[in-house]
């Protein structure tokens, strides 16, 4: 009885977790423990404790490699690049069509064994639960695609005459799908994934400045045109962008620049805690 309540209550819970806003996450004033994921948030600690995979050993199959990536409760995607390291590796498994306990053979079961093996790497990874300095505040956000994932990250900058602090606030990643779709249209939906309403609507200070940055100039381009101007496609995803995306200023980022190419990419837990772009 205790264990089916205790599976309730987490059902009711999650989802509620899930769409909690920034602000509300970063400042929460009781301590917010999800068992099932290892993901803790507790006001008594300066940084946020991130999920990691636990118990691992050599032989995966499909179930259990799904089990463990639904486990990496990770809302605002701090761990933007891992994640889509995990839904890459679990597209390429629906494409093999393996069965439910068919244990992974190579070349997919060394991707695997590779990622789950750095795992532990995250526990070095230190998130601050103070994101907004002194000063005006900007917010800069990022978006990029590439042939197997699209995804934007945004960023808070506090500047004042004392010091210029940049922190991560969230991000989020999408698979492409496997039918091919042109580098342009992805860089599209990159931007429409980028959760700056949502942001705007949770941080209760002034915001002084917006700027947003892609790295692909046909995308500049497209927006600075009218929808009715563009093929139905693009032209309808730009009536979204200037719909929820309001007095921004629009930049252009090289690729090596940009933090959203980690996120179209995907990486490895070892490789993130070398970057510094991230």
């Amino acid at each position: 009885m205790e264990d089916r309540l205790e599976v309730r209550i987490r059902d009711i819970l999650n989802p509620l977790i899930a769409k909690s806003s920034v602000s509300s996450v970063h400042n929460h004033e009781n301590e917010i423990s999800q068992a099932h994921s290892k993901l803790k948030l507790e006001i008594k600690l300066p940084e946020i404790l991130l999920p990691t995979v636990e118990n691992c050993h050599e032989s995966y199959t499909k179930r259990e490699v799904l089990s463990i990536i639904a486990s990496l409760f990770d809302p605002l995607g701090f761990l933007g690049p891992i994640l889509t390291k995990a839904k890459l590796l679990l597209q390429k498994l629906w494409v093999l069509k393996l069965e439910w306990d068919e244990p992974l053979s190579n070349p997919i079961a060394k991707e695997w064994n590779d990622f789950v093996s750095t795992q532990p790497v995250i526990q070095n990874i230190h998130v601050p639960r103070l994101v907004i300095g002194k000063g005006r505040i900007i917010i800069h956000g990022f978006a990029d695609a590439s042939t197997a994932a699209y995804g934007a990250v945004l960023y808070a900058q506090s500047i004042s005459e004392e010091d210029v602090s940049t922190r991560l606030l969230c991000s989020k990643s999408r698979i492409a799908p496997v039918k091919p779709i042109t580098i342009p249209r992805l860089e599209l939906c990159a931007i429409v994934t980028a959760p700056l309403e949502k942001v705007l609507h949770s941080l209760t200070l002034p915001i002084q400045q917006i700027m947003l940055w892609t790295d692909s100039n046909i995308v500049l381009a497209w927006i600075q045109r009218s929808p009715e101007q563009l093929k139905t496609f693009i032209g309808n995803i730009i009536k979204i962008i200037q719909r929820l995306i309001k007095n921004c200023q629009w930049n252009h980022v090289s690729s090596n620049e940009n933090p959203a190419d980690l996120i179209s990419r995907g990486l490895n837990a070892s490789d993130i805690s070398s970057k510094q772009l991230w």
